[in-house]
């Protein structure tokens, strides 16, 4: 009896991203640009760009703070949202559109491929094979041939 064990490595290209977009409102000009605004100008841009915002972007967190100075006491929020892509092409355009709109912080938090299960399922057949090859290739050594397996 002989025990061998094969392994198998594959890289992936992901396709499919998570980013997480926040926004900070902020005074402009003694003026205080309000997370409506923003909100409206992020959405209309993810729009032109293709993106499924009913679908692919959600609010992930929401914060306010108190803020203030000589004659100004407001308080200023900020909002975090989780936009999945499913196109590797879009990903310079969102980080144009953040400049653009002046994105307080544009995160990838995780990547992923649509068919990881076949993936994995493909690599662990490829390990078993790998397994076989060598079995033939150890018992060939001294003139023997690999059976059925045992597990």
């Amino acid at each position: 009896m002989i025990e061998v064990s094969g392994s198998a490595e594959r890289w992936i290209t992901p396709d499919e991203f998570t980013f997480k977009i926040t926004l900070f409102e902020r005074m402009v000009n003694k003026q205080k640009l309000t997370m409506e605004q923003q909100e409206t100008d992020l959405r209309k841009e993810l729009l032109a760009l293709g993106v499924d915002v009913a679908k692919d972007l959600s609010v992930f967190d929401l914060t306010s703070t108190y803020f203030r100075q000589k004659k100004v006491r407001d308080v200023l929020s900020s909002k975090d949202y989780r936009l999945k892509l499913r196109d590797l092409n879009k990903i310079a355009k969102l980080q144009d559109l953040a400049d653009r709109l002046n994105v307080s912080k544009l995160d990838l938090i995780d990547t992923e491929h649509s068919e990881i299960t076949k993936l994995r399922r493909e690599t662990k057949m490829d390990a078993m094979k790998a397994a076989r090859d060598k079995a033939d290739y150890l018992l060939g050594s001294i003139g023997q041939r690999a059976g059925k397996p045992i597990t």
